[in-house]
Parts: structure tokens; sequence; C-alpha cells
């Protein structure tokens, strides 16, 4: 299941980064020793535009099972945030990531982030997560709407984060441009070896042709020699 799970990471993170929506990212964390683990995603959802969320980048990270896409991704943002549907873990309560609700296996990750985009701007009052969110939500108050600016603008990313942001996405072409010289390197060594092979035959066949040429020549002279023989009989 491990390696079904890898195979269908790798091409989502191919097509995440062909195409995503606006404002968003998704990039994979790193082991220890520096490569790439494909079961663990850190992600930034923007805030809903025309809502109390907007200008806010709400990081979350995801987790995935060995036996994704089977089971979905464990979906946690890395604070907590004040909303109705966000434990105080900040567990994020969604049908779509719940395999026992709404869960398919043919959800992307960017269907995944999207439908936790809306999620923000549009709690779901039956499945609560967080008492004085939900409560403050239920109540329609100027407060939760105050709450969630703050929020907001606390979680507006900042400079500092847009270099890092960079930073990571440059790592992440190098290690790409990095396995890519590697397997690189692997074909050219197969065709050095194949070239090798083929200079050694061409060598072969360039003795070959010498020998020939000695053989020719060798008949060349007893040919002669035999022309001779026959003129003297004469």
């Amino acid at each position: 299941m491990e390696a079904t799970a890898l195979k269908r990471l790798k091409k989502e993170r191919i097509d995440w980064r062909a195409e995503h929506p606006p404002g968003f990212y998704a990039r994979l964390k790193k082991n220890k020793d520096g490569t790439h683990d494909y079961f663990n995603w850190e992600c930034g959802i923007p805030g809903p535009k025309g809502t109390p969320w907007e200008g806010g980048l709400y990081k979350i990270n995801l987790k995935f099972p060995e036996d994704y896409p089977v089971l979905p991704p464990k979906c946690v943002f890395e604070k907590k945030l004040f909303h109705p549907n966000v434990y105080p873990s900040g567990a994020v309560c969604l049908s779509i990531i719940n395999d026992e609700e709404d869960w398919r296996a043919g959800l992307k990750v960017k269907d995944i982030l999207l439908g936790i985009q809306d999620l923000l701007a549009n709690p779901n009052t039956k499945s609560p997560a967080q008492k004085e969110a939900f409560e403050s939500y239920n109540k329609k108050s100027d407060e939760y709407r105050r709450k969630v600016r703050e929020q907001a603008k606390e979680c507006a990313p900042k400079l500092e984060d847009f270099k890092r942001h960079l930073n990571k996405n440059n790592d992440e072409k190098n290690k790409d441009k990095d396995e890519g010289n590697k397997n690189g390197t692997i074909n050219s060594t197969n065709n050095n070896k194949n070239n090798s092979n083929n200079s050694n035959n061409s060598s072969n066949v360039n003795n070959t042709g010498e020998n020939t040429s000695d053989v020719q020549n060798k008949a060349g002279n007893n040919d002669n020699n035999e022309n001779n023989n026959n003129k003297e009989k004469k």
C-alpha cells in the first residue's frame, strides 16, 4: 500500500506544481537526511476574499497515511484558529477528509485545500469542534467577526515568510535538478558503457578488416605466381 500511496503523491506533486489555485502553496517537508518526505506536506491557504478571513495566509500540515488514498490525510493547522470546525489541537473537522463521511479516493490535495478554504468562511454548525468559536458564531456577534479579522492580521504573510517560501521553492527545484542529474549520470554511464562496447566491436571489425586485407594481398600474390607459372609452361 505504501508504494501505491507514494506513486500517487508523486503524481499529485507534479500536478500541483504544474497548476494550482492562486494564493495557495503546498510543498513537501524534509526528512532528517534532507530528502523529500512525500507523506508530509506543509501548505498555505489564503483567506477567502470578501470575508473577515481575507488577508490571512493560514498554514496547515497534511499528513498522509501509508494506505492513502484509501484513507484521507490528517489536516492540522500549525496554530489553533478561532473557528467552529477547528479543534483546539488545530485539527480540521470536515466531512471530505473523514473516511466515515464524504472522503473519496479521487479527491486530491487541491480539492482538500479548497474545501478547507470554503469552510473558513462557511462553518458547519452541525459539527462543532470548538465551543467558544461555535457559540460566538451562532450568535452572529460582532465579536466573532472582530476576532477573525484580528486573526487574519496575525496570519498575514510577512516578508520573511515570503523569502522563506521562495527559498524553499528554490530548494525543491534544485533537488529536482539533482535527482534529474543523478538519473542523467546513470544514463550517461550506461551510454558510455554502450559506446565503449561499440568501440570495442568497431576495433574488432577493423582488426578483422586488416586481416582480410592481408588475406586479399596474399590471394593476389598467389594469383600472380600462378599466372607466371602458366607463362613459363607455355
